[in-house]
């Protein structure tokens, strides 16, 4: 393991035993460090490098940590509220618990990051990589997740309601139970994700790609998707009460014992469509495809 040498100066400053206005530690190699606690709020971090360091339980509140090598560093606890972290290396990263609110993420790396339980609401999240990233009952709510990479994400029971997930790429993403009310999930990617029982209600979904997509007992009440794609994916049970439907592909789909009252479904597609069960009553099937004698065969009000 490296043996991090530093001057009884800068310890003594990051302890605060020296008062110091502005904590000037850029490009600093504080690799395998004990920080634990730390008070390195507004200290200037842009470029250090901190692989493998322990700040559990550190302040390190409007820091700078731009470009900073975070990999496989400890940050359970740790405050980073309005912290610059854009384009930081969170690889491997453990930040459970966190405070990341209104934190700067854009295009950081957080592949395979533990954030569970942490607080990143209003945080900016643009083009972060977040594959396999654990963000089970993370707080992103208002967070900005546009065009983020998080295929293969684990986010069970997170709170991402109005976020802006607008082209994010959640292929195979874990999102059972998860709070996407008035979410804004425009063009995204949602190819195989689990979404069992999450709360969906007025989320924008137009042409988002849910092909393959488990929504089994999903409230997706008032919610847009025109366009979307849904073929082959299974809504059993789900809630569509008033949801927008037009032109959406639900080819294969399983909408057995879902709610469809007062659904628009004008120009939808529904070839081979399961609907057994399901509660139909107002429906707008104008210019509707793959509409058979059976379609609907099984279907009640």
């Amino acid at each position: 393991m490296k043996i991090i040498i530093i001057s009884i100066s800068i310890l003594l400053t990051l302890l605060g035993f020296v008062s110091s206005e502005k904590k000037d530690l850029y490009n600093a190699d504080l690799s395998y460090t004990n920080l634990r606690g730390v008070n390195l709020s507004k200290a200037n971090l842009y470029s250090a490098i901190l692989y493998g360091a322990d700040l559990k339980n550190a302040n390190l509140k409007n820091a700078d940590l731009r470009s900073a090598v975070l990999i496989k560093i400890n940050l359970v606890n740790a405050n980073l509220a309005n912290a610059n972290l854009v384009s930081a290396d969170l690889y491997e990263a453990n930040l459970a618990n966190a405070d990341l609110r209104k934190a700067n993420l854009l295009t950081a790396n957080l592949y395979k990051a533990n954030l569970n339980g942490a607080n990143l609401k209003g945080a900016n999240l643009r083009n972060a990589l977040l594959e396999k990233i654990d963000l089970i009952k993370a707080n992103l709510s208002s967070a900005d997740l546009t065009s983020a990479f998080i295929v293969e994400a684990n986010l069970r029971e997170a709170n991402l309601s109005k976020a802006d997930l607008k082209y994010a790429n959640l292929g195979n993403a874990d999102l059972r139970s998860a709070n996407l009310k008035d979410a804004n999930l425009v063009g995204a990617n949602l190819y195989e994700a689990n979404l069992n029982y999450a709360d969906l209600r007025n989320a924008l979904l137009e042409s988002a790609n849910l092909r393959n997509a488990e929504l089994k007992n999903a409230n997706l009440s008032e919610a847009d998707l025109f366009k979307t794609s849904l073929n082959y994916t299974d809504l059993s049970g789900a809630n569509l009460k008033g949801a927008v439907l037009w032109f959406a592909n639900l080819s294969e789909a399983n909408l057995s014992n879902a709610n469809l009252r007062n659904a628009k479904l004008r120009n939808a597609i529904f070839i081979n469509a399961v609907l057994h069960n399901t509660r139909t009553n107002g429906i707008n099937l104008k210019g509707a495809i793959g509409i058979t004698s059976d379609t609907f065969r099984g279907a009640r009000p």
